[in-house]
């Protein structure tokens, strides 16, 4: 067993995205990580959801550092530095030396899972039927249960509080894995960092009982909603009144129901209830466009990269949005239809519809509660507090925080802090990764030899045996001259037969093996895992899907299944090991905050740092910033950034600096820098893009004609410099953003609303009489901004709502100015002659360099000229070639502590690449036969990775082994079959089937 050493240990507690992308940052470096969850499977909420805005699918595949690669559950699983403890909560921490020592009260699951083969025939003997908590009720569950249907580890559970000791799944259960006394245990685990990523709870929907949830049949929450939309629901992912069982014709949803409001407790917004509204919207307009949607809301909130591409694809659709909240909803008994009484135009209007969705935020439970005082944090009612410009840091030594325990976000800013939590903690374990990282041991080479093939039967706990003679199938099988062994397990998927399998080959040392077992989807990534830790070449193992023959009730279909798995196993080829060398030098494009936090954190860690500036000095748009919407001094925070950046020894700065040219691929790049100096050549590993943005500048509202009509940064530059003299001032929101047309933003810029609230409060704080006054589309004051928002109104800001069909009016002369608005309260026009007009514009990349960037290094550039992240959801610090990331504004809009959480992330991630020095290429790469090659390039043109191209020397097509993915698009269209993969040639493939036809 691998010796833990607490110096290069980190205790993550909490398994939802955050916490599992924590782990997996750390255990990519080397580091041993416990993983920690109070569920009897990690995962958190993310389980319950099919699909997520705005990609419309599950995309956490992306979320380990080495993409593509097994969905998180599974990788943390398998990751031979991650243990994870489930059904464990902290029951006290303590300081051990420079070390925390966390003691675990670990609730039994009473379902061994050494044992379990996860075969179901408990649950399906449970006499007792409750509510499933996913979906608050939806359906039904047994009392020992799968706590969720991808659950891994052997999911299965029992529910104490319900479970009735019958004692039908004692009895049913052949391989004995269920102890109904199973006594809760203790256990202790050390680490030197400690991140907690405990998960936010769902705000019970009931508790606006004005609203009827719990007592109208047709009134759902947002939770059971979605549950109600996924494909594997009762109703197939349509949606249907709970009352009668019919399709409803009219949706509405309520938004913030519980959130933005004192009155119970929760003044903050949750950031994501709006968008999760309107992936639902979408989904129900997609599968029933007759179907008519109405989302009443106050503000609709979609301030994330490309969320408000999303919102207007849902009008587009023809989706209805209300600007109201109702205060109270009425049943009709008669037909269970919903009224629902609104103000339009200052008039009341009654609306009907037949089932409503309340869209319920988030709370900080109990649980988390308790977590964050074992450690002597205190929570708000939306988490834990980080300072503006650190995020996840507490301030204790060796403890962080991320997730929605340190507020509610959505997953794309959950990840990115569990990335950031990761390289927080990697800075202070000991041991280099590099001499930590668990290295897999060299494969034997047995491609030379003649195949001596093991064939194992798992007998699926006398599944398999009842439906097919395993002595005759036995005998069958081994008349084959190639095969050396047939041996039998009783149950192949459990921990206690893969151990078997492995002692059977090590054994009986065959250099082959067909595991003649369930689906390959089910056992694949467990053995193919095993054979890598045991020393064996992946390539050496092959699957028959022996259930699945034994279950087509052809007496000939297992033979013929585990024959065509020998025929293939005969004919493998596998690659030697490719390792090559990794550069672990970064370069880092852009001294702003995102440039300067990731050459900062990158150092840190122990990379050498190349920070590249096209400016003569560091700092960025920050510096000519005086102060936050939270009161911080940004120009102080960049200022000491540049001060540790500077006297970093593994740091060198090139400012005036301009990149020439590039070449390479992850761990070997070369870029060419123009400086002063004269031309400077750097070889590096990896690059970090946070080119950064600035103000737009559009030719909208009189901007330019008069010096009273400025942008935010104007009027913030008079407050800072003592030149406001008061007055009165409107100020307009989304000037010349969220619009098509030439010079216009067609995005949210996410900042501008806030950026609003900061000088609004900053004027009446200097100049209390002054009147200010904001029109707004969405004031999107996510998270605790929304408590700025709020103190913005109790100081006398005035707010003041418009259509985006029916804008301002601006009239600008040289000396004066005019503005006129609807009041949508009361239908009015309201007409005002400020002394200041202030516009919140938009902020716009650096578009001329980031376009020659992306030539020069191949990545790609998004219409609005930001760079394009792998995946929205999961990888958004990732570009789309290996080695390359994002931080900043580069990426997108953000607030500079959400550029410094980004910048982390981007360190994080691509040190868990780069740390150990090395990359491996997979077992079954792609190959090339030169004699065949006829350099036509379409495997080149087709292949996603980049991994191809024509040696012009050779006069044939090349494979770069590291980049290749071994997916076998090139395969698929060589016209010669030139290009070939290990596994998968034409006789394996062609002779498996002679064998099942």
């Amino acid at each position: 067993m691998k010796e833990i050493k607490a110096e290069n240990t980190a205790v993550v507690v909490g398994g939802g995205p955050a916490g599992m992308q924590a782990s997996l940052a750390l255990a990519a470096r080397g580091h041993q990580v416990f993983l920690v969850d109070s569920a009897p499977s990690v995962g958190g909420l993310f389980p319950l959801l099919d699909n997520q805005f705005p990609t419309q699918s599950c995309g956490l595949c992306f979320m380990a550092c080495d993409t593509p690669t097994y969905c998180p559950f599974l990788q943390c699983h398998l990751h031979e530095n991650v243990e994870t403890i489930s059904s464990a909560t902290v029951s006290s921490a303590e300081r051990s030396g420079e070390n925390w020592k966390l003691h675990l009260s670990c609730a039994p699951s009473r379902v061994n899972p050494e044992k379990c083969t996860d075969c179901g025939a408990c649950e399906a003997v449970c006499p007792v039927e409750v509510k499933r908590e996913f979906g608050e009720g939806l359906e039904t569950r047994k009392a020992v249960y799968r706590y969720y249907p991808k659950a891994i580890a052997k999911g299965y559970a029992i529910d104490s509080e319900n479970c009735t000791r019958c004692g039908k799944c004692v009895s049913a259960c052949k391989s004995g894995a269920i102890d109904l006394d199973a006594p809760v245990s203790s256990r202790t685990i050390e680490g030197k960092a400690v991140i907690l990523s405990f998960g936010a709870e769902i705000y019970p929907a009931s508790g606006k009982g004005e609203f009827g949830y719990n007592r109208y049949p047709n009134v759902l929450s947002a939770v059971k909603f979605e549950r109600m939309l996924a494909a594997g629901s009762p109703s197939l992912g349509l949606p249907v009144r709970p009352g009668d069982g019919k399709t409803p014709g009219s949706l509405a949803f309520i938004q913030c129901v519980g959130s933005r409001d004192p009155a119970y407790g929760r003044p903050h917004c949750y950031s994501v209830c709006c968008m999760f509204a309107l992936k639902q919207a979408l989904f129900v307009k997609e599968r029933s466009p007759e179907l008519t949607v109405t989302v009443y809301y106050m503000d609709i909130r979609a301030f994330g990269k490309d969320y408000e591409k999303y919102y207007t694809k849902a009008k587009e659709l023809g989706i209805e949005f209300v600007r109201a909240i109702p205060s109270v909803i009425r049943h009709s008994p008669a037909t269970g239809d919903l009224d629902i009484e609104v103000r339009e135009g200052g008039k009341p209007v009654l609306r009907r519809h037949e089932l409503v969705v309340l869209s319920a935020g988030f709370t900080q439970g109990e649980g988390a509660k308790k977590l964050a005082g074992v450690f002597g944090l205190t929570l708000s009612p939306n988490g834990y507090s980080c300072g503006e410009f650190t995020p996840c840091e507490t301030g204790l030594p060796g403890l962080f925080v991320c997730g929605n325990l340190s507020g509610a976000k959505d997953i794309p800013d959950a990840t990115q802090e569990g990335s950031l939590a990761a390289a927080l903690a990697g800075e202070l374990l000991n041991a280099p990764a590099s001499e930590g990282l668990a290295a897999a041991p060299t494969p034997a080479d047995w491609r030379e030899e003649a195949p001596k093939i093991g064939v194992v039967l798992c007998e699926c706990d006398g599944f398999n045996t009842s439906k097919v003679p395993f002595d005759v199938l036995a005998g069958e099988i081994s008349v084959d001259p190639s095969v050396a062994f047939v041996e039998r397990v009783s149950h192949a998927c459990s921990k206690a037969g893969m151990s078997e399998v492995r002692s059977l080959f090590a054994e009986k040392e065959p250099n082959r093996l067909v595991l003649a077992a369930c689906t390959e989807r089910i056992v694949e990534d467990h053995y193919r895992h095993m054979f890598k830790t045991m020393g064996v070449h992946e390539g050496a193992l092959e699957f028959s899907s022996l259930r699945e023959a034994v279950m087509t009730g052809d007496p000939a279909a297992p033979l013929a299944s585990v024959r065509s798995a020998l025929k293939s196993s005969e004919l493998t080829g596998f690659s030697g090991t490719v390792r090559e060398s990794a550069d672990k030098s970064v370069l880092v494009v852009g001294g702003g905050v995102a440039g300067l936090s990731a050459a900062h954190r990158l150092s840190s860690l122990g990379h050498p740092v190349y920070l590249v500036e096209k400016e003569e000095e560091l700092g960025g748009l920050a510096v000519t910033s005086a102060y936050t919407v939270k009161g911080g001094d940004p120009k102080k925070f960049v200022e000491a950034l540049i001060e540790k950046v500077n006297a970093a020894p593994n740091v060198k700065v090139y400012t005036g600096a301009r990149i020439t040219n590039a070449k390479g691929r992850i761990g070997a790049f070369r870029t060419t820098l123009e400086t002063g100096d004269g031309e400077a050549e750097l070889a590096h590993g990896g690059v970090v893009f946070a080119t950064g943005a600035v103000p737009a500048s559009p030719a909208v509202y009189g901007l330019g004609k008069n010096p009273k009509i400025i942008t935010q940064k104007g009027m913030e530059k008079l407050l800072a410099g003592g030149c406001f003299r008061g007055g009165s001032v409107v100020m307009i929101q989304c000037a010349g953003s969220r619009e098509e047309g030439e010079g216009k933003l067609p995005y949210c810029s996410r900042v501008c609303c806030t950026q609003a609230l900061k000088n609004a409060r900053k004027i009446k704080e200097l100049s209390p009489d002054s009147q200010v006054t904001i029109l707004y589309r969405d004031l999107r004051a996510y998270g605790d901004y929304e408590l700025l928002y709020r103190k913005a109104r109790e100081e006398g800001v005035l707010f003041t709502s418009f259509d985006p069909g029916n804008p301002p009016v601006v009239e600008a002369a040289e000396n004066s100015i005019q503005v006129s608005w609807l009041e949508p309260s009361f239908g009015e026009t309201l007409t005002e002659m400020p002394d200041y007009l202030v516009l919140s514009v938009g902020m716009v990349p650096a578009i001329e360099e980031n376009l020659r960037l992306s030539s020069l290094y191949g990545v790609e550039i998004d219409d609005n000229g930001f760079f394009t992240e792998k995946n929205a959801k999961s990888a958004t610090t990732d570009l789309t070639l290996p080695g390359l990331y994002v931080a900043g504004t580069a990426h997108a809009p953000k607030h500079i502590g959400e550029a410094v959480t980004q910048a982390g992330a981007a360190s994080a991630r691509l040190s868990a690449l780069l740390s150990a020095g090395e990359l491996t290429a997979p077992f079954n790469v792609s190959t090339v036969d030169e004699r065949l090659c006829s350099r036509c390039g379409l495997c080149v043109e087709t292949c996603p990775y980049g991994a191809r191209e024509i040696d012009e020397e050779k006069k044939t097509a090349a494979v770069d082994a590291v980049l290749c993915k071994a997916c076998g698009s090139c395969v698929t269209v060589c016209p010669n079959k030139a290009a070939k993969q290990f596994g998968y040639s034409p006789n394996q493939i062609l002779s498996s089937l002679d064998e099942i036809l």
